[in-house]
């Protein structure tokens, strides 16, 4: 039997700490953790023609993803964001945009590649280049009906100021081509206002079944609530809720990442929501105890769903 295919398409690049850089980028960052589930991972992506990307694709080299996708641009540089951590629990990002990323162009076996992906994985970051824009919706406009379409809004402003990366445009038409979606509940309340959906601070899960109301594509939303847990509400009435493991805190970047990969890789694999939901957050949890986003996740963080709240020690503890 064929593995089942992943896609991630989007940005790819350095995450740029204070003294040190690891490879990051949400959907990047995603199909790592999803392909650890047993399932081909194709990178759709684009890097400069410059030692930054050299040294960008070397890192991801024997990660297991198919890379042959990843292409080389040399009139634009190797993406790169500079993060603030003075405050661990929401870091900044001084994301650059004139970058590679922002130009993915259509590529030869587009067609192929689409008819085989059963989740492709992407997010509202990486069409602000209107390259990459009308590829991935061209890409999107391939893949074939049963194909889980799974965007996660990830929205950043500018650095330094209140003005989003994105457009309302680029926006609505990201929810509008996904069958899953996953925002923080700051993300909820922001485009439920945008899109005219009655956003109650104090009920998640009536202001999710609210915006399903609005987007009848959307068949799952994730909402994420930080150390308060996380909702994912389906269209078929299934809610399941989950709060988070102790765990001896280092950093959050990647960690919604690696959520949105193990869920989709559990969902894939035929596991039901519930269990789907628990392992994701376990993976998440995980990843907050290390340094970077792509970390190799043990099998039995994996394979083991705990009790919210639980503390985690040797063989049960990250």
């Amino acid at each position: 039997m064929d593995h089942k295919c992943i896609v991630a398409f989007g940005e790819y690049l350095w995450d740029c700490h204070k003294d040190y850089r690891v490879p990051g980028g949400a959907p990047a960052n995603a199909l790592f953790h999803a392909s650890q589930f047993g399932y081909d991972g194709v990178l759709i992506t684009a890097l400069g023609q410059d030692a930054d990307g050299d040294a960008l694709f070397k890192e991801i080299e024997g990660k297991g993803l198919d890379l042959t996708k990843v292409q080389r641009i040399s009139e634009l540089p190797t993406g790169t964001v500079d993060i603030d951590e003075r405050d661990l629990n929401d870091p900044k990002y001084d994301i650059k945009t004139e970058v590679a990323w922002s130009a993915i162009r259509y590529f030869d076996g587009m067609e192929e590649l689409a008819a085989r992906c059963d989740a492709v994985l992407y997010g509202s970051l990486s069409q602000v280049g209107e390259v990459s824009r009308n590829t991935l919706f061209r890409f999107l406009s391939l893949v074939p009906p049963a194909c889980k379409k799974v965007c996660d809004i990830n929205l950043r402003y500018k650095y330094g100021g209140d003005e989003l990366i994105c457009s309302d445009d680029i926006l609505l038409s990201c929810i509008e081509k996904c069958n899953i979606l996953k925002v923080n509940a700051g993300e909820l309340g922001l485009l439920s206002g945008k899109f005219g959906c009655n956003f109650l601070k104090d009920d998640i899960r009536e202001s999710a079944r609210k915006f399903l109301a609005r987007f009848h594509n959307v068949e799952t939303l994730i909402v994420t609530l930080g150390t308060d847990g996380s909702w994912i509400i389906s269209r078929n009435l299934e809610e399941t809720f989950c709060g988070v493991p102790k765990i001896e805190f280092k950093n959050a970047v990647g960690a919604g990442d690696a959520f949105t990969g193990a869920y989709i890789g559990c969902i894939l694999g035929g596991k039901p929501q519930s269990i789907a939901h628990k392992i994701a957050v376990n993976v998440s949890a995980y990843v907050c105890t290390q340094d970077g986003a792509m970390p190799v996740v043990p099998d039995w963080v994996k394979q083991l769903p705990r009790a919210p709240g639980d503390r985690l020690t040797k063989k049960l503890r990250f």
